[in-house]
């Protein structure tokens, strides 16, 4: 099972977070990317003798052909259908926004396999309140998909929109299943809450609200984790 993780505002945190948690329940998992991510000091993996002894020790492992700056980079696609058939979950982060907590995507991206069968999109509730061009990756495509100028204050609409929109963040998930997490909830739980439900009233997309600072409450209409 190949699962890729988009947009911004916590993709990376999530990421480890699903592999601990699968890896946890005894499912052998390979964490990857199909941009770019840091390659970690633990859980690095180079090769099937590796990867298969971080397996026996119950921890997932992270595989990607390093490049500068400490990165890792996509494998070649013959390597990741490799990983894809060894590996009972395939976890790739699947897009980058430069720290940023909200993303609408570039015409080349998210870069989704083929083979994946679930887009996670991720937005932090950081971005709310805040002038666009100070919180969001990717600001001309973001102006256009909203229609407003670069000063525009984001609302929980603008959020809601992008969240939904197949030029924002739902971009790549047509076809596969498609869920929403909100992060960061801690910072303002009652506009989360407003947001999934505004949210459900447009789309069956589950939504998650997380947060990895403070837990957080409240019903969920789904969830990932």
């Amino acid at each position: 099972m190949m699962i890729c993780l988009t947009g911004a505002g916590g993709k990376t945190a999530l990421l480890y977070a699903l592999a601990e948690k699968a890896a946890a329940e005894g499912k052998n998992v390979i964490v990857s990317t199909t941009t770019h991510i840091l390659q970690p000091e633990d859980h690095y993996a180079c090769g099937l003798q590796e990867v298969r002894s971080l397996w026996r020790s119950g921890s997932y492992a992270v595989v990607g052909t390093p490049c500068e700056e400490g990165k890792l980079k996509m494998l070649p696609g013959e390597e990741l259908d490799f990983w894809d058939r060894e590996a009972d979950l395939l976890l790739l982060e699947a897009d980058g926004a430069k720290g940023y907590p909200v993303k609408v995507p570039a015409a080349h991206e998210p870069v989704i396999p083929a083979q994946c069968v679930m887009v996670i999109g991720v937005m932090g509730m950081d971005a709310l309140g805040k002038p666009l061009k100070d919180v969001c990756f990717r600001l001309e495509e973001a102006k256009a998909l909203l229609n407003c100028g670069e000063d525009h204050v984001v609302t929980q609409d603008d959020l809601v929109r992008i969240a939904l929109s197949p030029e924002g963040l739902a971009k790549g998930s047509q076809g596969r299943e498609y869920c929403i997490v909100l992060n960061k909830c801690d910072l303002n739980m009652t506009a989360a809450e407003e947001m999934r439900k505004a949210i459900g009233t447009q789309s069956p997309v589950q939504v998650t609200l997380t947060s990895w600072g403070k837990p957080v409450s409240g019903e969920n209409n789904g969830s990932v984790l």
